[in-house]
C-alpha cells in the first residue's frame, strides 16, 4: 500500500530532523504518532518500541499528562 508506505516514510523523515535538530519534545510527538500508527497496522513490535520511546522521552521532559497517555497506551 503506497499510503502506508508514505506515512513510515514521513515518520522517519520527522524522527531524522527531530535528532538533528535535539528537538525531544517533537521527537516524543513522533514516537507517539508511530506507535499508534503501527497499532492500526497490526505491527505489535514496532508499536511497542515507538510507544515506549515516547514515553521515555515524555518522562525525561516531565510532561506527565503525555507520560502517563504513553503508559496507558502501552498497557493496552
Amino acid at each position: 500500500m503506497v499510503e502506508n508506505d508514505e506515512t513510515i516514510e514521513l515518520l522517519e523523515e520527522k524522527e531524522v530532523l527531530r535528532l538533528e535538530l535535539a528537538n525531544k519534545r517533537g521527537l516524543g510527538y513522533c514516537y507517539w504518532n508511530w506507535g499508534l500508527f503501527a497499532r492500526a497496522q497490526s505491527d505489535g513490535n514496532t508499536e511497542q518500541e515507538k510507544l515506549q520511546g515516547a514515553l521515555e522521552i515524555f518522562m525525561v521532559l516531565r510532561m506527565p499528562r503525555e507520560r502517563d497517555a504513553a503508559a496507558a497506551e502501552i498497557k493496552s
